[in-house]
């Protein structure tokens, strides 16, 4: 049906019309007579007050969308590409890689799925439960079509990851990374899908070993590891540095003299308290918590008799030694 009324003599061959459907129909007038589409006319003009009728003798059928295929269809319908599908839809790619695109995607087999599987000593199962599977996959798609006469040896492509694929092309063949390209150009309406016969992974970031790490590995750097987190040196030594570190052991700790022996490096006491700075405050600190503090000698005796009270003077007096620590429960001090 068309919107307006149009008798065989308003008809030129190679005209169209809109009919009400919104999609047109062309018109043809030869020597067999006048046709709509393929539709010959066989009654033409019947005239009424509201319009005209011509009889044809065939249905006409609007047109249909034209099918498209996308690189998700190529995918599905191989037979050599069952994993990657099922790693596309694990994955949940396959909205989007059937979306609008254009896409280049570089399709492994399911013989390559499976040499991985056996490389990492897994089942293709494992791979497929992989939780970084979908970054995998997308080091596999370009955001373009890149068709085979577009690849140049040594070029570099950025895939939908974000890490770059490189190409070879030799005397073998055509290679991206060292995957080999063994059927190219398969063009779909959202892009294009090169097979190849490996799985591409992603690079990895490289691990990276800080003098933090050493310390913290190590079987006799106990005492140095609780100093550095102690005086919160840790993130700081961690960073991109350069650093020297000079790493006493936990027996280069545990050697040096205790108080009793020397006099430790403070203007008053030894204090077993934090420090803001690693330093020999910080060391006795350690040590304390490892062993108990050192008991004090008993003063010599005294030729002169003394009273109860006055032993007690004594050991308040400012003329009594003091104590280059401070006395604990653990430090025993003798009156007489």
């Amino acid at each position: 049906m068309v919107g307006a009324q149009v008798l065989s003599t308003d008809l030129a061959d190679g005209a169209t019309a809109t009919t009400l459907n919104g999609a047109d129909v062309t018109v043809t007038i030869n020597g067999d007579g006048i046709f709509i589409n393929d539709a010959q006319v066989t009654v033409a003009d019947i005239v009424t007050d509201n319009g005209v009728v011509h009889v044809i003798d065939a249905v006409l059928l609007p047109p249909t969308e034209p099918e498209t295929t996308t690189v998700v269809d190529v995918i599905v319908n191989s037979d050599v590409h069952n994993l990657l599908e099922a790693a596309v839809i694990e994955a949940d790619l396959a909205g989007a890689l059937s979306g609008e695109g254009p896409f280049t995607v570089f399709a492994p087999t399911d013989d390559a799925f499976l040499a991985l599987a056996g490389a990492l000593n897994a089942s293709a199962e494992d791979l497929l439960a992989l939780p970084e599977l979908a970054d995998i996959l997308l080091y596999h798609v370009v955001g373009a079509q890149v068709l085979s006469t577009d690849l140049a040896d040594g070029a570099t492509a950025t895939t939908l990851n974000g890490a770059d694929v490189t190409v070879t092309i030799n005397d073998d063949g055509i290679f991206i990374n060292d995957a080999q390209v063994t059927v190219a150009d398969i063009v779909t309406d959202n892009g294009v899908v090169h097979v190849i016969d490996a799985v591409l992974l992603p690079p990895t970031e490289p691990e990276t070993t800080t003098v933090v790490d050493v310390i913290v590995n190590s079987d006799v750097h106990n005492i140095l590891e609780a100093a550095v987190i102690e005086a919160d040196l840790a993130g700081a030594l961690s960073g991109e540095g350069p650093f020297t570190v000079f790493a006493p052991t936990d027996d280069a700790f545990l050697a040096l003299p205790s108080p009793k022996h020397s006099t430790p490096p403070l203007k008053t006491s030894w204090p077993c308290q934090s420090s803001p700075t690693f330093s020999f405050t910080m060391w006795w600190e350690l040590r304390c918590s490892l062993q108990t503090l050192p008991t004090a000698p008993p003063p010599p005796p005294s030729s002169e008799k003394t009273s109860p009270s006055q032993s007690m003077t004594m050991a308040s007096s400012s003329t009594m030694p003091k104590s280059p620590w401070p006395i604990s429960s653990q430090t025993m001090v003798w009156f007489t």
